[in-house]
């Protein structure tokens, strides 16, 4: 294989600049702990330049569409941001969540003041601003995560939410209180009958499997009417599973109801954004107990990963991927740990 590759290589007239042994990696300085908090506050600290971006749009005069749009004028604009520039080929929101990941000493005001430039970021800018900030349970940074609320697209504002939460004042425990069950799960929450609550959720996730066995085993044409019979258990059981979590930040009984049914937590391509959330939200709060459930849940499935396409034919995914960049990234939080 070695011989035909240089051949080919040579044959098409490539050439030889540089040789060197494949067999010796060449050895990359690793960073203890504390080198590395060092070297993210010094990175935090040189952040504040800005640089302009201007992105220029085209789109048919009068917003014609169709055939219209053929014989309709183009007309551009042009919008300019500005944004911080990059530290040393990182991201500034990188930079930000890696701190929020070690709750660095000394970051937190920093971060505060880069907020407060009014520069405009991207979602991401904001997301690691809310979670890092959120981990430090401060108080005093209520009035800079209402705020952000505004600055997060919707997909991404539980996380200010959980910011507020995790301050664990009056009024976020009785906002959480105010969160209600349905029957039959109610009930067997109001007892504390853990037994027969997870029998009751063993029950809903035994029929989403079912369901979504058949929408796998269906012919194409009527895949969409089984999926539509799928969608209300999805939804009850992620209102469930996620109203849950968020009591056991209030009451220790229905922490010990909620991990008693993680394992039944139900996995597909339905509403595996709830076990991103749950993933998200256990990590933020750094739950080591639901973290380890969450990874062996997802460990627990064979997925292969692959990409297919969607109905637009855009490259997607298969639920594999996600499996397998969750497994790398708890190996990330086990390394931090």
């Amino acid at each position: 294989v070695f011989d035909s590759l240089v051949v080919s290589k040579m044959n098409k007239e490539y050439i030889i600049k540089e040789a060197y042994d494949s067999t010796k990696k060449k050895e990359k300085k690793v960073l203890n702990t504390n080198e590395y908090k060092a070297l993210l506050l010094e990175r935090l600290k040189r952040v504040g330049a800005v640089e302009i971006i201007e992105e220029t749009t085209q789109r048919r005069e009068g917003g014609a569409t169709g055939f219209r749009a053929i014989h309709s004028a183009l007309v551009s604009s042009t919008t300019r941001t500005e944004k911080f520039k990059k530290v040393d080929n990182y991201e500034v929101s990188r930079l930000i969540y890696r701190a929020g990941e070690v709750k660095l000493e000394g970051a937190k005001e920093l971060i505060v003041a880069l907020f407060e430039q009014g520069t405009q970021e991207e979602n991401a800018f904001y997301y690691s601003v809310a979670w890092t900030l959120g981990r430090y349970r401060d108080v005093t940074l209520r009035p800079i995560f209402e705020s952000l609320r505004e600055k997060l697209v919707e997909s991404s504002r539980y996380i200010v939410e959980e910011a507020l939460f995790l301050l664990g004042e009056q009024e976020e425990k009785q906002h959480i209180k105010a969160l209600t069950f349905s029957l039959p799960y109610s009930m067997s929450l109001r007892n504390n009958n853990i037994e027969a609550f997870t029998s009751q959720v063993e029950e809903l996730s035994n029929i989403i499997k079912s369901i979504y066995r058949e929408y796998k085993d269906a012919e194409y044409y009527s895949t969409e009417k089984i999926r539509k019979k799928l969608m209300p258990y999805l939804s009850q059981a992620d209102e469930l599973y996620l109203k849950l979590y968020m009591w056991t930040l209030v009451d220790e009984e229905h922490r010990e109801a909620f991990v008693a049914v993680l394992h039944l937590l139900p996995i597909n391509e339905f509403n595996f954004s709830l076990f991103r959330r749950l993933y998200k939200m256990a990590e933020f709060r750094d739950d080591h107990e639901v973290l380890a459930k969450l990874i062996t849940k997802i460990e627990s499935k064979k997925m292969a990963c692959y990409y297919g396409y969607d109905d637009d034919w855009n490259a997607k995914p298969s639920l594999g991927c996600s499996r397998l960049y969750f497994k790398k990234r708890s190996l990330r939080y086990l390394d931090a740990l």
